[in-house]
């Protein structure tokens, strides 16, 4: 069985990726901003009495991924899977979004998830496998207005999960790239 971290695992996409592989038997980690808050993470591992490890990660601070994937290779010695789900959203004109809302959307869907691939793409490439699953959106690939800023950084994400794949493909490691459509998560509140 793999061992699988997962990002974004409080609600939503995140939340069933990480049940789902952990009622397949895989070892999995799944994370959350703040672990105290993901009350019904916890609620339905207890409930399925399921084997799933909760750990703190937040893309936009760099320490808590370093923590996260030092943690999990302490007790793992590897990591063969990472689905990186973890993002927000946001919803407005471009002439109306302030630009701090801009930047942040950029520092967690973009600049977080490079943080997490800088600590992740060295372990697997030492392993020579792996197996890296971003986690885009049909935005990345087809812009709606009063979105831009949200689809302009899942189109980053496009052209960076492109070129990783290249570049980890010597090593074994593969990338992926999915791209759901509207799906009614928590985020959109």
């Amino acid at each position: 069985m793999a061992v699988i971290l997962v990002t974004g695992s409080s609600t939503g996409i995140g939340q069933e990726t990480a049940l789902h592989m952990a009622r397949a038997g895989h070892t999995v980690y799944a994370s959350v901003r703040n672990p105290e808050g993901a009350s019904e993470l916890h609620q339905r591992i207890a409930d399925e009495n399921l084997a799933l490890n909760v750990l703190r990660l937040d893309l936009t601070d760099a320490e808590s991924i370093d923590t996260a994937v030092a943690e999990i290779m302490a007790a793992e010695g590897r990591i063969d899977a990472l689905v990186a789900n973890a993002g927000i959203g946001a919803g407005s004109s471009v002439e109306e979004t302030p630009l701090e809302v801009a930047r942040e959307i950029f520092e967690t869907n973009y600049f977080g998830n490079i943080s997490l691939l800088r600590a992740i793409t060295p372990i697997m490439r030492a392993q020579r496998s792996g197996r890296i699953v971003m986690v885009g959106s049909l935005a990345g690939r087809y812009a709606a207005g009063c979105h831009g800023h949200y689809s302009a950084s899942k189109w980053a994400m496009e052209g960076l999960c492109e070129s990783l794949a290249q570049e980890m493909a010597e090593f074994g490691a593969r990338v992926s790239i999915i791209e759901p459509g509207c799906v009614a998560t928590p985020m959109w509140t």
